[in-house]
């Protein structure tokens, strides 16, 4: 488990009505691909990055211990969680590689030690 993946958990136990809202948003839109085959021809995934926006401008949902009312930081981390427990919404968000962590992991399991606090050896 990457450092980001257990701040995300700390953040998403501590804002639990951002994650319902956005399994919600996320849920609404498979349901239109699905209802709508030229939806979902003309668009075959759907932005998590759009349900985020809309969370943030359309509701009163506010996180806890933030500065910013919905942190996009954490988008990524919505859209991995929702398509881990909605296997039936595959393909319903495109989702790329967790950035630098994985190049961490590589790199200590060739023995490279990376300081974090300096971001080098």
């Amino acid at each position: 488990m990457t450092v980001a993946q257990i701040e995300f958990d700390a953040y998403d136990a501590a804002n639990p009505a951002i994650w319902q809202a956005f399994e919600r948003a996320a849920l609404r839109a498979w349901g239109q691909r699905v209802l709508r085959a030229e939806a979902k021809a003309t668009f075959p995934r759907y932005g998590a990055k759009r349900i985020m926006e809309s969370l943030r401008y359309d509701t009163t949902i506010r996180a806890e211990g933030d500065s910013f009312k919905l942190n996009n930081t954490w988008t990524a981390f919505y859209a991995r969680k929702f398509l881990a427990r909605h296997s039936e919404c595959a393909g319903l968000f495109q989702t790329r590689g967790r950035g630098v962590e994985p190049e961490r992991a590589r790199l200590a399991s060739l023995g490279v030690l990376f300081d974090v606090a300096t971001g080098g050896r």
